[in-house]
């Protein structure tokens, strides 16, 4: 029998590592150095003051010495200035804001402005609020409105007025969070610096906020948490807990400055923007220490205005700068920037021990401690190592309290780096205790040759090991070697045709975390790879990550990259495909999974297929009719089957303006160098709805290495509406659009004014996704193509072999609507029969737009025109004149013109429909409305409306001169329909002028009611007239159904007509007549739904960069 095995006790330490790098140890011999002195900017998505542990530091400071938000993304316009009438303000909202007659202000000047609490309410908060809030209410009457309601109901988010003001001592703010205009129950704050005060956004949100004010109160800056990353790594780098120590950071007692670079309105993406006025506020502050956990692939090290900043805080500044290495592990080269990639930077890889598999993934069994199979591996491009140290890359702890839970497990890079961070910080910590000097470089590497290597972890993952927190000698000769000199060769492995270009590997074993690399010399002419894993345990299910890169000069490694992760059944197979470039070596990466328990064996293969196409990319221009690419098969036979689809199309836009100005005190380099701004701003129509991705070629998939500071583009609609906004990587920030016309703002920003003067012509394109593919027609022969025959279909290709295609143009009915000459659609050619193939043998496809047919002119047109030259002069000039007459009547008050008209052309009947629009559009026209319903009687009747009846109700109209007659009965007929509608509006609004006067007295009451039953039998005449000749859905018909809706009571038919009416003009007016008619019919959740939405669809400007 087996003895039983003992219990161990739950490793409580494994939750936020410390054991592992020697940080406890260093604590309970130096207590008192535990990052006391040491500042720790954390540049994140911000760090929630009200978390637990953010509060206070070891020995009594604030443990966030400022709250910081670098993006812009919570800005508030606080440029306009009011002053209170009656102790009251009319926000931009349009609420009245009651002043508090507590508040001190010796000016009575208010800045105010407005901000929607989306624009930065993090991504997870407003999706659990979002779900809280849907209409659910159904009223037995109207359902069918309300169900649509239901359907299109959007919740807008809560709009809050901001209050900015000068008390004669300092600047504060208010913020109307309960909505309501009673701002004694709004909390007032200071710059959160002055005096660390915040406040929260209710209840439901429990959303903690601070402020800061700039340019002289005409900016407020509203800063939130934008994700619960930001405040995990400020509590595990030094968050701190009196009454639980045990949950304490690395360094609790070191203090933070948290600066927001993770933008709200980017899903918090970092931007060059927030990375350099971050960097500006780390100098102002005298940072000791950097934290950064965030980082991107980079298209060359070491280089961009983003890493000459921080190189210059670290090496002008002796700034400490600790960044993550990256997620994008197992191959090798997959560090980011700036964490692997620059040199001023301590790179920090993910390592994760026996303690911390039990204590934060509930591991069955512990397994040997290693690296994390995502953790970014070395070396950098430039042949720097690339990972300096590694450190615990999991903990569980705390997180913003909108998150409704105290603490979390988040693994990643971004993790180890601020246990790095705060190891550091206690070293930091007893050095200035003890007064000893420091540099960036003396520290870095005293951290490099105490650093411990784990044997079973290879030195790309780890660097120069695990970080050891511990006292040292700077006297000692043996401190270890001033500097090393990487050195990385891979010599590839070949396959040819004698091995059918397959790389066979049979029965290989993996141990739990395993990682087994390949460098392959890809064969000329591969263009893409399948690898096909087998399981050969009966008794294990897997996982693995199958990892591949190509490593090309000055581009990124996820240029050429492949990544899956899988499971792998028992006995299973599983098959992937992959693009490679021929003639270079790919790296071939197959890893177990960190976590994985018991051994495995696999078969596994990479086979190599070769289609190669004539050009890397098909360019193809309409005007040349038939285009040719030639194929070959270059390394074995192979199924195809040619195929073009296109899927988008794109239209690039030029400027209409660019201006350039100098930034605010934010953004001030150190020795007062002014970075500037270039705003370019463009217009494009949107034809129909649907998908658009914009973004600028010259600047996009650029970001650490841009030569300038940043980009960052913002879309608004015709009523200055926020849509959407992107920055470097534009296939991230794809937006659906409605019809109608657009607007976008560039920002540009750099150090040197000239440098931004250049791109004032910048091309900007836009994407427009196709709601339907289409396809361009191949042929395998010219003559086929010419004469619109026999399409290509499957054919194999026997090795070496060439095969030409010819490609046939779009015909001009499928080109979509709004596209035109300067535009191109966008696609693939896939040549491949096999869906393996077709999935990664792509190549892309550009087809240039050329101008449209002209259509040609109907004949009896060309009649009317020769009829039109025997005209005698004389009489054209006498019709000349007279329209330009009625052309000028229209804008002129008096009347003569018309009357001298109407003796002249009695008969004519656009004078008419002019004088009746002439009328309609006056601004005194509610004092008009009798002279309006003559005006429509006299169009309507110079109609012949049994002749348009007769015309109407013919099927076919035999008659050589058919074009014309139809053209004119439709005229006619449209007319008409104007003409009725206007009168019946004019009609409409008398009753309703009438019914507000109601009560009002009058000696001649009884004379005017029977005047308003003489009108409303005039208006339901006119309304069932409308109704024989047109639907009541028509858009000129609209206003008019909306109208007479009102007039008689029926508010759901109104509503009806009045929405429909919003959705083809969506201006205020009509959407303040839908709040109308909602709160007439009691719908008082649907009138507050869309109020709330009015300052939004509506905002005073344009928001700020």
């Amino acid at each position: 029998m087996a003895t039983a095995a003992t219990e161990e006790p739950f490793p409580f330490h494994g939750l936020l590592p410390k054991k592992e790098t020697g940080a406890a140890a260093f604590l309970c011999r130096y207590p008192e150095y535990d990052g006391r002195g040491v500042l720790i900017a954390v540049l994140d998505t911000g760090v929630d003051p009200g978390a637990p542990g953010m509060q206070v530091t070891t020995d009594g400071k604030p443990k966030i010495i400022d709250i910081i938000d670098t993006t812009g993304s919570g800005d508030v316009n606080t440029a306009t200035v009011v002053e209170p009438k009656d102790g009251e303000i009319v926000g931009l909202s349009g609420r009245v804001l009651k002043i508090p007659v507590t508040w001190t202000n010796p000016s009575g000047r208010y800045h105010i402005g407005i901000k929607n609490g989306y624009d930065f309410y993090p991504k997870a908060l407003k999706e659990r609020i979002q779900a809280n809030k849907l209409i659910k209410e159904e009223l037995q009457s109207q359902v069918e409105l309300l169900n649509s309601f239901e359907k299109k109901y959007s919740d807008p988010g809560p709009v809050y007025d901001c209050l900015v003001w000068f008390d004669g001592e300092t600047w504060r703010a208010c913020i109307d969070s309960n909505e309501d205009g009673d701002l004694s129950k709004s909390t007032v704050l200071r710059n959160y610096k002055e005096a660390q005060e915040y406040g929260s956004f209710g209840t439901a949100e429990m959303l903690n906020y601070s402020v800061n004010i700039y340019d002289d109160g005409n900016l407020l800056s509203i800063v939130t948490s934008g994700g619960a990353h930001g405040t995990h790594v400020a509590s595990i780098a030094a968050g701190h807990f009196p009454e639980e120590p045990e949950r304490n950071g690395v360094a609790p007692g070191a203090q933070i400055l948290s600066i927001k670079i993770g933008d709200t309105r980017l899903s918090t993406m970092e931007t060059g923007t927030g990375l350099i006025r971050a960097m500006i506020e780390v100098i102002n502050h005298k940072c000791d220490l950097v934290n950064y956990s965030y980082g991107e692939a980079t298209h060359w090290p070491n280089s961009g205005r983003i890493c000459e900043v921080i190189s210059e805080a670290v090496w002008k500044h002796n700034i400490i700068y600790v960044s993550s290495a990256g997620n994008n592990g197992p191959c090798l080269s997959t560090v980011g920037c700036p964490g692997g990639t620059t040199s001023s930077v301590i790179g920090v890889g993910a390592y994760v021990s026996p303690d911390m598999m039990v204590a934060e993934y509930s591991l069955r069994e512990k397994l040997p401690a290693n690296q994390y199979t995502w953790s970014s591996r070395g070396p950098s491009a430039d042949g720097a190592l690339g990972v300096s140290v590694s450190a615990p890359g999991g903990a569980i702890a705390s997180v913003p309290n909108w998150t409704l839970r105290g603490t979390q497990l988040m693994n990643g890079t971004s993790m180890s780096s601020p246990n790095a961070c705060g190891g550091i910080a206690l070293v930091l910590s007893g050095l200035k205790a003890n007064d000893v000097n420091y540099t960036v470089h003396s520290v870095r590497r005293a951290l490099e040759n105490t650093a411990v290597k784990a044997d079973n972890i290879e030195v790309f993952a780890q660097g120069h090991g695990i970080i050891q927190v511990c006292g040292y000698d700077i006297a000692s000769p043996n401190a270890g070697p001033l500097f090393r000199v990487p050195i990385t060769a891979v010599i590839a492995a070949k396959v040819n045709e004698s091995t059918h270009y397959d790389l066979a590997l049979t029965d290989v074993h993996f141990k739990p975390g395993q990682i087994r690399r390949h460098f392959i010399e890809v064969p000329e002419g591969a263009t893409w790879a399948e690898v096909t894993v087998c399981s050969c345990s009966s008794e294990v299910s897997a996982k693995f990550v199958l990892h591949a890169v190509q490593l090309v000069k000055q581009r990124a490694y996820r240029s050429h990259e492949f990544y899956k992760f899988c499971s792998l059944p028992e006995k299973g197979t599983l098959t992937e495909a992959f693009p490679v470039l021929g003639g270079k070596a790919i790296e071939f990466c197959i890893a177990r999974w960190w976590a994985s328990l018991s051994d495995v064996n696999i078969d596994y293969t990479v086979s190599f297929h070769g289609i190669v196409c004539t050009a890397p990319q098909l360019n193809i221009h309409a005007s040349e009719g038939i285009n040719r690419f030639d194929v070959q098969s270059s390394l074995k036979y192979e199924d195809l089957a040619p195929c073009i689809t296109l899927k988008s199309w794109v239209q690039t836009l030029r400027p209409l303006s660019a201006k350039t100005k100098p930034l605010g005190s934010r953004d001030v380099l150190p020795n007062n160098r002014q970075l500037y701004e270039m705003i370019l701003t463009y217009s494009f129509h949107q034809p129909k709805s649907g998908e658009v991705t914009p973004s600028c070629p010259l600047l996009c998939e650029l970001l650490y290495e841009s030569e300038f500071d940043s980009q960052l583009w913002i879309i608004f609609d015709q009523n200055k509406r926020q849509m959407g906004s992107g920055d470097a990587y534009p296939h991230q920030y794809s937006l659906k659009l409605e019809k109608g016309d657009y607007t976008i703002r560039l920002q540009i920003r750099h150090e040197q004014i000239s440098d931004l003067e250049r791109l004032k012509d910048l091309p900007f394109i836009v994407s427009h996704r196709l709601s339907n593919t289409l396809s361009l027609d191949i042929h395998e022969n010219h003559s086929l193509a010419l004469l619109g025959k026999k399409k290509s279909s499957n054919l194999t290709l026997p090795p070496k072999y060439n095969q030409p295609f010819f490609v046939t143009s779009l015909p001009d009915d499928k080109i979509p609507k709004g596209a035109g000459p300067g535009c191109y659609l966008a696609g693939s050619l896939t040549l491949s029969k096999t869906e393996l193939g077709k999935k990664a043998d792509v190549i892309p496809v550009h087809y240039y737009l050329i101008s449209p047919p002209t259509k040609t002119k109907n004949g009896s047109k060309d009649k009317e025109k020769d009829s039109e030259k025997e005209k005698d002069l004389k009489e054209e000039f006498t019709e000349a004149l007279r329209d330009l007459k009625i052309q000028w009547m229209t804008k002129l008050d008096s009347s003569d013109i018309y009357n001298e008209l109407k003796e002249t052309y009695p008969n004519y009947l656009p004078l008419y429909v002019a004088r009746l629009h002439q009328l309609d559009a006056e601004k005194e026209r509610m004092k008009r409305l009798n002279e309006i319903v003559e005006a429509a009687n006299a169009v309507i009747s110079h109609i012949d409306q049994t002749a348009l009846a007769v015309y109407i109700a013919m099927k076919t109209d035999p008659r050589p001169d058919a074009a014309i007659i139809k053209n004119d009965m439709d005229k006619q007929k449209s007319t008409l329909v104007d003409a009725l509608c206007r009168k019946g509006c004019a009609l409409a609004d008398h009753l309703l002028q009438a019914q507000e006067q109601d009560g009002a007295v009058s000696s001649d009451s009884e004379g005017r009611e029977e005047e308003g039953e003489s009108t409303l039998d005039s208006l339901t005449e006119t309304f069932w007239e409308t109704t024989k000749w047109t639907d009541l859905f028509d858009n000129k018909v609209l206003t008019f159904a909306y109208k007479h809706a009102l007039v008689n009571k029926m508010y759901g038919r109104g509503l009806k007509f009045a929405t429909k009416l919003v959705e083809e003009k969506p201006t205020k007016e009509n959407w303040k007549n839908c709040i109308q008619l909602m709160k007439l019919l009691g719908w008082t959740h649907c009138a507050s739904f869309t109020e709330n939405w009015l300052p939004i669809m509506y905002p005073p400007d344009y928001c700020v960069f």
